[in-house]
């Protein structure tokens, strides 16, 4: 048949037969049903955009449960692992020991936490007790299975992933704890490295604990149902997931946990009911289709004004708001102009936004706040810094830092006990934010009986009177502290440094530089302040 055929018979249709009314009903249905094509599309898209936007938001609430969890985990391994130190018979065992000996009085020191008990054993499972050398060279192990009789425990053979990462640290940044999730051949781990011997590095403990014991805290923090594997073994170490026949009725999100050289550790899956969000998007997806079907039965020009002004625009609109949303939760909220099923629509998704904007602070803060002092924790300074150093860098202005370190905090925990040290913590904390001068000065805890003081716009000689009042307002306090070997009271020393300059990577320059005056002022003698000079 001739290609020009088809279109020359339907010139040639009967037209006169075609009523007006018939015209419009045509006209209308065809418009009909591409409308509900458009309609159909655009509101996929849509259900596709929350969905995504909600599975993005559940993984970023698992990444800071999961960071809430492992912080809490090696701040409870510290104190375990700092009290284990402390122990006069670990002492003279540790003296005692040599390398590539048996060393059997460390040996039954390490393998009595595992018989007796140890700090924090309702909290963390202890798994092993590692001691090295100066060098790094094993002394002892102290685990579990040597004593419980557990078949098949064994850590793999020589140092764990974050001992070597460990092992490469020198100066000032040997003194300082360290920890990380790791891999063995069997299981996950968690593992803190202590210095022993205080400023005079003699060794390291090495605090090995499983991590399993603590992820189900993650369900109390969000407050969903969840699912945790080991993908090192394969074993479900938590599961408060739906059944598998009401699995249809729920959004499962994946997150993984990683140790520091990024092998996966386990997978945590959350469940949100997808039921209601279901019901709510099929409810307003007939609610448009209805919309659209009387809007077309009017008359072909109204119903076109009416899908651009009330349907088509709302919806891009909407849309718009809500994908700027997805990039980035700031808590502002969506308009609600637009037909009953937008206004709807974007009430309930204002709700959500609100939700989760208050989730979010509720996480930020205490992801960026000290338990202990509730004053800013390491986070939430190198946060600061980053703003102060760009304001700074555009303004030419100054920027001091201090750091603070408590004089013997170590003999004070000793001589006091723990509980007593933990006020004596949020006491000094107080002391130093109430020394500051300015709301725009920042105190925070850097590790320990480690804080931080952050000064814009501040000078040497500035940042030198701050520290002087900061070091007499401790005094001031006079808590007692008769372990010291400077005074009777508690005291600080101080170390003061001032950049200048804002180049890539000064801020840990600045740090650097602090951290050196406090070392420098410990050196001399303790309570006092010491600046940072290039000679040092």
């Amino acid at each position: 048949m001739d290609g020009k055929a088809i279109p020359r018979r339907l010139l040639r249709l009967p037209v006169e037969r075609l009523s007006v009314r018939g015209l419009i009903v045509l006209s209308l249905l065809s418009l009909f049903a591409t409308t509900l094509l458009l309609i159909y599309h655009a509101e996929k898209n849509f259900r596709t955009a929350i969905l995504e936007r909600e599975e993005d938001f559940l993984r970023r609430m698992l990444a800071v449960a999961a960071d809430q969890v492992y912080a809490e985990l090696q701040q409870k391994t510290q104190i375990l692992g700092a009290s284990f130190v402390g122990r006069p018979e670990f002492q003279r065992a540790f003296a005692a020991a040599r390398p590539e000996q048996d060393n059997p009085d460390l040996q039954q020191v390490l393998n009595d936490p595992f018989v007796s008990g140890y700090v924090n054993a309702a909290t963390i499972s202890l798994e092993a007790l590692k001691v090295y050398d100066a060098d790094w060279r094993l002394l002892a192990i102290g685990r579990t299975a040597s004593l419980m009789n557990v078949d098949g425990f064994a850590l793999d053979p020589g140092p764990s992933p974050v001992v070597r990462r460990a092992m490469p640290r020198q100066g000032t940044e040997r003194l300082r704890a360290f920890g990380g999730s790791w891999a063995s051949q069997r299981d996950a781990y968690y593992s803190v490295i202590l210095p022993v011997g205080g400023l005079k590095l003699r060794g390291y403990l090495e605090v090995v604990v499983n991590s399993a014991f603590n992820l189900p805290q993650m369900e109390g923090l969000i407050g969903t149902p969840l699912s945790i594997t080991n993908l090192i073994n394969g074993r479900n170490i938590h599961n408060n997931g739906p059944a598998r026949d009401q699995l249809s009725k729920f959004h499962e999100v994946s997150y993984r946990i990683r140790a520091l050289d990024e092998e996966p550790l386990y997978q945590v899956q959350i469940f949100a009911d997808a039921a209601s969000f279901d019901e709510r998007m099929e409810r307003q997806q007939t609610h448009s289709m209805l919309i659209s079907i009387s809007i077309n039965l009017a008359v072909l020009i109204l119903v076109l004004w009416f899908l651009e002004r009330l349907l088509v625009a709302p919806m891009r609109r909407l849309r718009n708001e809500i994908h700027s949303q997805t990039s980035e939760l700031t808590g502002d909220p969506v308009s609600t102009r637009g037909l009953f099923e937008f206004h709807d629509l974007a009430r309930d998704f204002n709700h959500l936004v609100r939700i989760a904007w208050q989730q979010q602070l509720v996480l930020e803060k205490r992801s960026s706040t000290d338990e202990l002092t509730q004053v800013p924790n390491r986070r939430a300074l190198d946060q600061f810094l980053q703003a102060e150093q760009n304001r700074a860098a555009r303004c030419n202005d100054k920027l001091s830092l201090l750091m603070v370190d408590i004089d013997y905090f170590k003999k004070y925990n000793d001589h006091y006990g723990h509980q007593a040290g933990d006020d004596c913590l949020r006491e000094v904390a107080q002391a130093l934010q109430s020394a500051l001068p300015r709301a725009t000065d920042f105190v925070g805890r850097y590790g320990g009986e480690e804080f931080t003081v952050v000064l814009p716009g501040t000078d040497l000689e500035g940042a030198v009177a701050v520290a002087e009042r900061l070091l007499e307002q401790v005094r001031e306090h006079r808590i007692e502290h008769l372990a010291s070997e400077v005074a009777k009271t508690v005291t600080l020393s101080i170390g003061v440094a001032v950049c200048q300059t804002f180049e890539p990577g000064c801020i840990e320059s600045l740090k650097k530089r602090a951290d050196e005056a406090l070392y420098e002022a410990k050196h001399q003698g303790r309570n006092r302040l010491c600046v940072y000079q290039p000679s040092v």
